[in-house]
C-alpha cells in the first residue's frame, strides 16, 4: 500500500480570492492594486492545477528579480510533504503525482519554447512584451486546450488591457477581474487614504485604484457612485418605442475593417436602442439604419457624411425623410466630442450595459504631436465608431459651442 500524506493549508482567501478561485473560465485575468494578493492567489491557483499528475505548469515572470518572488512564495505557502523534487537551481519542482512546475522568466521570450503546458501563470503581465504572451505562452497552451492566470496592476494601455477587455464579453473563455487595494485586506484604510495623499493622482490610481491609464489625456471621465463604485452612466436597459416620445438617433458607417454603428436616445439622453454590424452590404447597412429610425416615431437621424458617408447620406435620404449630414471633419470633431464628454461627465447620457461602447469610451483620448498639438485617438488596433455614432445622437440633444451645421436645429 502507497503512504499516503496529509497536507494542512492554511490559506483563507479573503472575499476577491475566492471570486477569481471559483471562475471557471479557461482564461482569468486580474487587475490588482499593489499588496492586493495577486501572487498569493497564483501560488493557489497553480497548487490546483498541479493536482491534475503529470501535469506541465509555468510561471513566467517579467524578470528574474520578480520570478524569485514568486518562487519564494511557493515554497513558503505549499506544503513541502507534497513535492518529491525541488530543484533551486532549475527553479522546478516536482510534485508527489509526478507534475511539474517551472518558473520563468520572460526578459528572453524567444527562449520561452517547450512541449504542450497544462497550466501558465503570467505574472504582472503588464509589464511583458506582448509577444511574450501571444508567441510563446497562448501557443503552448494550444494542444491540450490549457489554462492560464494573467494577473498584473495595469501599466498603460498594452496588451495586458486587450486580454482584460476579452473577459469582459460573455462566453468567450475569458473572465476578468478588477480589485483597487482597498478591497483587500493586507493594507490598513489609514495606509490608503496617506498614499492618496502623497502620490500624483494618476500614479495613485494606477498603482492602488488599478486603473488603466493611457499616454493618450482621457476624454470620457465618468461619475461614480460612492458607495457602490459603479458608473452612474451604465444603468437602465433598451426600450420599445412609446408613442409621446421624440428620439434622436447618430450614425456612423463603417469603412472596410470598421463597424457601422446607430445609437437611438430618448429626449432624456438614454440609450433606448443600439445596433452595431459590418460586412454587410451597403443596401442593406442603409435599410437596416433606416428601420431603426423609423421604428422609434421617426427619430431624427444624424449622419456621418465623410468620406464614404457622402453617397450613403444621399442614399439614405431618399429613403428617410429626417435624416440631416454632419460632416466630421478635424474642425468638427473637437466640439462633437467634447460636448459627449461633458454629458457623460454630468450624467445627461446613460445606457445600458454595453460592452462595445464602453471599451472605445474607456481608450479614446487626446494624443500629443510632436508640434504640441492635440487630436483625438484611440490606441491601434481599437475602434472608435460607438463613440462617434453616440457623439451624433448626443449632439442634437444639448450640444455646445458652436453647431457644424445648421440643420440640427429642433
Amino acid at each position: 500500500m502507497s503512504d499516503l500524506k496529509q497536507a494542512f493549508i492554511k490559506y483563507l482567501p479573503h472575499p476577491g480570492q475566492s471570486e477569481v478561485h471559483l471562475s471557471k473560465a479557461r482564461f482569468k485575468v486580474v487587475k490588482a492594486g499593489i499588496r492586493w494578493g495577486k501572487t498569493l492567489l497564483a501560488c493557489y491557483e497553480t497548487l490546483w492545477e498541479l493536482g491534475k499528475p503529470g501535469a506541465k505548469v509555468w510561471w513566467v515572470s517579467p524578470s528574474w528579480s520578480e520570478t524569485l518572488v514568486g518562487w519564494r512564495m511557493f515554497l513558503e505557502e505549499v506544503p513541502h510533504v507534497l513535492m518529491a523534487d525541488i530543484n533551486h537551481t532549475e527553479k522546478s519542482v516536482r510534485m508527489v503525482n509526478n507534475s511539474w512546475v517551472w518558473f520563468k522568466s520572460a526578459e528572453e521570450y524567444e527562449h520561452l519554447r517547450a512541449e504542450g503546458l497544462d497550466f501558465v501563470v503570467a505574472d504582472e503581465a503588464a509589464r511583458m512584451k506582448r509577444d511574450a504572451w501571444f508567441e510563446c505562452l497562448r501557443t503552448r497552451l494550444a494542444d491540450k486546450q490549457g489554462k492560464a492566470l494573467i494577473i498584473s496592476t495595469p501599466k498603460g494601455m498594452n496588451w495586458f488591457y486587450e486580454v482584460y477587455m476579452l473577459g469582459r464579453i460573455k462566453d468567450s473563455g475569458w473572465e476578468s477581474f478588477s480589485y483597487p487595494t482597498w478591497t483587500s485586506p493586507f493594507v490598513k484604510g489609514e495606509e490608503i487614504e496617506q498614499m492618496r495623499r502623497e502620490m500624483p493622482e494618476l500614479l495613485f490610481r494606477q498603482e492602488v485604484g488599478a486603473e488603466f491609464l493611457t499616454d493618450l489625456g482621457s476624454v470620457f471621465r465618468f461619475r461614480r457612485n460612492e458607495a457602490t463604485q459603479q458608473i452612474e452612466n451604465v444603468r437602465g436597459s433598451f426600450e420599445p418605442p412609446k408613442l409621446d416620445e421624440r428620439y434622436v438617433a447618430g450614425a456612423d458607417l463603417g469603412k472596410r475593417v470598421s463597424f457601422t454603428v446607430i445609437f437611438v436616445l430618448d429626449s432624456k439622453g438614454h440609450v433606448v436602442a443600439f445596433d452595431r454590424f459590418k460586412t454587410v452590404d451597403w443596401s442593406l447597412q442603409y435599410r437596416r439604419i433606416v428601420n431603426l429610425a423609423s421604428q422609434y416615431n421617426n427619430a431624427k437621424l444624424i449622419l456621418d457624411s465623410a468620406g464614404v458617408g457622402e453617397p450613403a447620406f444621399d442614399e439614405i435620404r431618399r429613403m428617410y425623410g429626417n435624416v440631416y449630414a454632419f460632416d466630421i471633419t478635424g474642425k468638427s470633431r473637437r466640439p462633437l466630442i467634447d460636448n459627449l464628454a461633458i454629458m457623460i461627465e454630468n450624467v445627461e447620457v446613460t445606457f445600458p450595459d454595453i460592452p462595445d461602447l464602453m471599451r472605445e469610451l474607456e481608450v479614446f483620448g487626446i494624443e500629443r504631436t510632436r508640434s504640441g498639438s492635440e487630436s483625438y485617438s484611440v490606441p491601434h488596433g481599437f475602434n472608435d465608431d460607438c463613440v462617434f455614432a453616440l457623439a451624433l445622437a448626443a449632439w442634437v440633444l444639448k450640444r455646445r459651442g458652436e453647431p457644424a451645421v445648421s440643420v440640427l436645429n429642433w
